[in-house]
């Protein structure tokens, strides 16, 4: 297709759409929406290149899309993608469930996590879509919970202010996996019995808030993070720390040098202890009491 005949398409098609637009047939959020078909663009370039010499497969080719642009346009009418999304999930806890596990797959986004007595979990979900698994073992004894973030879609401009709030059962015992991108997190489970938290991201901005209710196993691999984890003065803890581009303020703790890794003076003696297993890159980790 010469460049001439290209030309006059391409601004019959923009005039067509305006016209429908100044119709009401389509809004304009109809155009934040064709960003989703921009890959048919260069399957009909690549088309065109293939047969650049039959001006009948590339009228066809461009009339095709012209065709899909236009029923896109028509069936995602009404759509609006300027509000955020809210889903409120409330998970029941049956009497004999005395375990939960909470695993959390999730990409740019805020993340508040905290504990409640109502329920086994609830969450109040504003902004990218997450899927929601869960199933139970043992005779519901054991709950398994997996949050993960939905499709992307480039319309879906609610990503930017995504904000999710967990809110986990106090009275279960919680094994909790994070794979988390770029994030923004605090959690506060001074009051919720966690056992192991395993946590690998990217940079990312986290804030731990940890207690006294249980021995726990937390193992960190993390990029370019900052890290704070706020730990009770009576724990025994434990820390092994891989992170030689990293900066950390470990030897303020009056630890033991074990080596390989250090110990608090009460390690042998704590009725709980806190084990950090901790492999990062460039970033910095923090913790006080």
């Amino acid at each position: 297709m010469k460049n001439k005949e290209l030309g006059g398409l391409i601004f019959i098609i923009i005039g067509i759409l305006l016209l429908l637009f100044n119709m009401g047939t389509i809004n304009f959020n109809v155009f934040i929406s064709l960003l989703d078909l921009w890959p048919l663009i260069l399957i009909a370039i690549g088309i065109n290149i293939i047969f650049k010499n039959n001006r009948v497969i590339s009228y066809i080719t461009w009339g095709l899309l012209f065709v899909i642009i236009i029923i896109f346009s028509i069936s995602t009418q009404g759509i609006s993608n300027t509000s955020i999304r809210s889903n409120d999930i409330v998970i029941e806890k049956f009497p004999e469930t005395k375990y939960g596990s909470l695993n959390l797959d999730t990409g740019a986004s805020k993340i508040i996590m905290d504990s409640t007595d109502k329920h086994l979990l609830s969450a109040d979900l504003r902004g990218r879509q997450l899927d929601l698994k869960q199933e139970y073992k043992n005779n519901n004894e054991t709950a398994i919970i997996n949050f993960q973030s939905g499709m992307f879609k480039i319309r879906d401009r609610e990503r930017h202010n995504t904000l999710y709030n967990f809110y986990l059962n106090k009275n279960l015992i919680w094994d909790i996996d994070l794979n988390l991108g770029a994030v923004s997190c605090e959690m506060n489970l001074e009051d919720i019995p966690v056992r192991r938290i395993d946590l690998d991201s990217g940079a990312a901005d986290l804030t731990f808030i940890l207690g006294n209710k249980h021995n726990l196993d937390f193992e960190i691999d993390a990029g370019a993070s900052n890290i704070n984890i706020i730990i009770p003065q009576d724990v025994g803890l434990k820390i092994e720390i891989d992170s030689a581009l990293s900066s950390s303020n470990i030897k303020d703790l009056n630890l033991i040098d074990r080596g390989d890794y250090y110990t608090s003076q009460n390690y042998d003696d704590a009725n709980v202890i806190l084990n950090f297993d901790i492999d990062m890159g460039v970033g910095n980790i923090n913790f006080s009491y």
